[in-house]
């Protein structure tokens, strides 16, 4: 929810996306295997300016509740796990119990905040969107990653996200109580 609100409240932002990281154990590879798991909104790498190397990366479709889960595969991943092959894009594997199309697999670039195996989209997380997480604010689990909008400084960024932050901690003073600085 914070997430969203700092999206629709930001003047010097043109996105803003969500980024966390669990464990899962994927089945469908050559072993089950327990892969760090980048849980993104659906326009992280389109944000960050990366295109894949083979398939594509996630769409606003594939963040959905109602649509079959999906994953991307990191470079080094998919080198190891998959031996490379072009052709893995299509196939089915299975992490958290639920199918998952691999839909495309990521060139060879640094990834940030750090490495994951696999990216899947927030919707296909069973924690991030369970019932209590969907709307729950505060609870620090992912991180919100901004680009400014063209023309837009540092300062400019600044300054506006200080007082988004500041909207936020006087909407919701009990989970952001002013004497912690909420920003």
């Amino acid at each position: 929810a914070d997430i969203d609100d700092i999206k629709a409240l930001s003047a010097s932002l043109d996105a803003v996306v969500e980024y966390h990281n669990m464990y899962f154990i994927l089945l469908g590879g050559e072993e089950p295997e327990r892969v760090a798991a980048g849980v993104v909104s659906w326009d992280y790498f389109q944000t960050l300016g990366i295109t894949p190397l083979v398939g594509r990366v996630f769409r606003a479709d594939d963040d959905s509740h109602d649509t079959q889960a999906t994953l991307v595969l990191s470079h080094e991943y998919w080198q190891r796990a998959f031996r490379g092959d072009p052709k893995v894009v299509g196939r089915v594997v299975e992490m958290n119990d639920r199918p998952h199309t691999i839909v495309g697999v990521l060139p060879d670039v640094p990834m940030y905040p750090q490495p994951n195996d696999v990216y899947m989209p927030r919707s296909a997380c069973p924690f991030r969107m369970s019932a209590g997480e969907r709307e729950r604010r505060g609870s620090g689990m992912a991180s919100a990653l901004g680009r400014r909008r063209p023309g837009r400084t540092l300062e400019d960024a600044q300054s506006d996200l200080a007082a988004v932050g500041q909207r936020l901690q006087q909407a919701h003073p009990k989970l952001y109580p002013a004497e912690r600085g909420y920003q």
